[in-house]
């Protein structure tokens, strides 16, 4: 099994490539639900929705700064390579100065212990309540 996991882009990540990497996701809109966000900003972020069916439902954690991210799995694959809209952020920080930068620089498929040495710490409970899952599912067959 592996798992997908994305780099931001953008200034204050491209000398960190062992950082920041966790899962494709963004906000949501007014009006619109987490499921439906997950599918807009995954389209966004990787310029493709992964190919086969969405099959697990992950839950929620609460980032800093107190956002709410909703995860979901997929079971199947991307193609490569992925292709990041654009964002502009402040750069350096607090100088006014706007640089136009991918929102993610990249996106790669780890195994399993990969991701756990990856993924940012806060989400790191996505791939235990996945590992939980795929173990109930296997129980039940």
């Amino acid at each position: 099994m592996k798992i997908l996991l994305a780099h931001p882009g953008g200034p204050f990540w491209r000398d960190k490539p062992d950082e920041g990497w966790g899962i494709p996701k963004g906000k949501l809109e007014r009006g619109e639900k987490p499921i439906e966000a997950a599918f807009r900003e995954t389209q966004e972020e990787l310029g493709q929705m992964p190919r086969g069916e969405l099959t697990f439902d992950l839950g929620t954690i609460r980032q800093r700064k107190k956002k709410v991210v909703y995860c979901w799995a997929w079971q199947g694959g991307i193609d490569k390579p992925v292709s990041s809209n654009m964002i502009e952020v402040e750069w350096p920080p607090k100088s006014g100065k706007m640089v136009t930068a991918p929102e993610i620089e990249s996106a790669e498929w780890f195994t399993v212990d990969e991701a756990r040495s990856r993924i940012i710490r806060r989400q790191f409970i996505f791939i235990e309540r996945l590992l939980g899952l795929l173990a109930e599912g296997s129980e039940n067959e």
